[in-house]
């Protein structure tokens, strides 16, 4: 009799703490839920980024297009000669590249990104070669007309550099 008082008091406590902890991990979620996330970045912010970097920016694209210790890696493995690497990530910490992606014809120079599981955004200082399908005016005044699905569009900097979105 004694037994089954003690093993009722600990089930008693177990379930208590497990309450508190879902109570607690529902809070948490409830309350960062309703943190607002990083400001979705300006098209004037970001067309000022690139003017202002527009020297670095053409030096990285020449680095990843013609450096022979790239050896066909892509930018995301790429083998750079030491003082190559050097003048690299000093180019991407002076333009504030977040990530380089080498995408077919274009390079993409990831600047701001916000969220996960394809909901967000991505925006990117890109060069091309050729004139991209959608081109917008002005990248504040993206808008996305499907759900669900990824749509891009860019915005033109000059000089075959644009300001690309995905959303």
């Amino acid at each position: 009799m004694r037994l089954r008082s003690v093993l009722r008091g600990i089930a008693i406590l177990a379930g208590i703490f497990v309450a508190f902890y879902v109570v607690l991990w529902a809070a948490l979620i409830l309350f960062f839920s309703f943190i607002p996330g990083p400001k979705m970045p300006t098209d004037a912010g970001l067309a000022q980024q690139y003017y202002t970097n527009q020297e670095a920016f053409a030096e990285l694209k020449e680095i990843l297009t013609t450096s022979a210790s790239l050896q066909g890696a892509g930018t995301n493995g790429a083998v750079f000669a030491s003082r190559e690497r050097l003048r690299y990530d000093e180019l991407l910490r002076q333009t504030k590249v977040l990530k380089v992606i080498h995408d077919g014809p274009e390079l993409k120079f990831l600047v701001a990104a916000s969220g996960f599981a394809s909901k967000g955004y991505r925006i990117a200082i890109v060069w091309r070669d050729s004139t991209p399908e959608r081109i917008i005016s002005n990248l504040n005044d993206f808008r996305k007309t499907t759900s669900g699905k990824w749509e891009q569009a860019y915005r033109p900097l000059g000089n075959n550099w644009y300001l690309w979105i995905i959303w």
